[in-house]
Formats: structure tokens, C-alpha cells, sequence
């Protein structure tokens, strides 16, 4: 199954983070189908209503990268630290990560943070 970058909708389940709750995804870039590597932006239900989508059912996450705002603790590289995702948890479930890339930059703090658990 081949995916547009910068326009297909996919739905799943993000599997070995524990998250129950289905996601929905825009895909900003596709791989080559060998690798199975799709970026994505998580878009929420409403985004999707009334556009075609694909069912991935369930995928693996490999990191979250974008603009971080401080709340308790500025952002540590090589350490493992507590955040909400940008579009908040449903569950409201605080996530931890592995922080691997901090960029100050004019518009603010754009971090990566890796090995993603509930």
C-alpha cells in the first residue's frame, strides 16, 4: 500500500507506546515502501470527516518532534522527560520520551524526543 506525501489520511493504533485509542494521521512524507517509514501529523477525527483514509491498524511510533513550550522543565538532551503532545491526549495521559534534539530557533524551542511510553 503506497502512501502521498503531503495529503493521505491514515488511521491506526500506535502499538509498544500502550496507547489504546486510535489515531488519525496526515502523511507529510512517504519512504520507499521497503523501509515502511511514513511522517506523519496527527490531524485528529474531525480533520478527516468526509475524506478518504487508509486503515494502517496498528504502527509503531519512532519519535515526536516539534515546538515545545516549557511548563516545569526546560528540555534536557540524552535525558528522559515528561510532555503532553501538542494536539493533548485523550486519555490525558502524560507521555515521556527520550529528548535527541534541541533547536533554538526564533520561533521558539524545536525538540525530537524518542523511545515514546505512556
Amino acid at each position: 500500500m503506497g502512501y502521498q506525501s503531503g495529503g493521505d489520511i491514515v488511521v491506526g493504533r500506535p502499538m509498544g507506546a500502550g496507547c489504546p485509542v486510535q489515531h488519525v494521521l496526515r502523511v507529510i512524507d512517504a519512504s520507499p515502501p521497503v523501509s515502511g517509514v511514513i511522517t506523519t501529523h496527527v490531524v485528529g477525527p474531525q480533520f478527516s470527516r468526509g475524506q478518504a483514509y487508509k486503515d494502517i491498524e496498528a504502527y509503531h511510533i519512532t519519535g515526536f518532534e516539534g515546538m515545545a513550550r516549557t511548563v516545569n522543565h526546560a528540555p534536557v538532551f540524552g535525558k528522559r522527560q515528561k510532555f503532553l503532545p501538542g494536539g493533548f491526549c485523550m486519555m490525558y495521559l502524560g507521555h515521556t520520551g527520550v529528548v535527541n534534539m534541541i533547536l533554538n530557533k526564533s520561533s521558539g524551542t524545536q525538540i525530537r524526543v524518542e523511545d515514546i511510553r505512556l
